[in-house]
């Protein structure tokens, strides 16, 4: 299974590594990093593995995601490779997922 990365996802988790970097420190925001990219390693063998993200339905895409921490890693699977479209802070609005995924 191939693992591909929107721009929009690369984004955002280049977004938190900054955030948590500047905030905390270096080494925090690379272990969140890692932990995140960490998580995904699942989808290689097992792309179903996630849970069917509920706010994301209305699409007809089927999104699926995965949880490390506090973030979402939304994806979804087309044939033979693994979409990742989202990482997703849960502390924020979940309605926030629906208008990143609209545009």
């Amino acid at each position: 299974m191939n693992i591909i990365w929107t721009h929009s996802a690369r984004d955002e988790l280049k977004f938190i590594y900054e955030y948590y970097r500047d905030i905390v420190s270096p080494k925090v925001a690379r272990k969140i990093k890692d932990n995140i990219i960490k998580r995904i390693e699942i989808l290689n063998n097992f792309p179903y593995a996630g849970q069917e993200e509920e706010t994301l339905k209305v699409l007809k895409e089927n999104h699926r995601y995965l949880v490390e921490s506090n973030y979402k890693i939304i994806y979804k699977v087309t044939k033979n490779i693994v979409y990742i479209t989202d990482v997703f802070d849960t502390r924020r609005d979940p309605q926030d997922i629906i208008e990143k995924h609209r545009i």
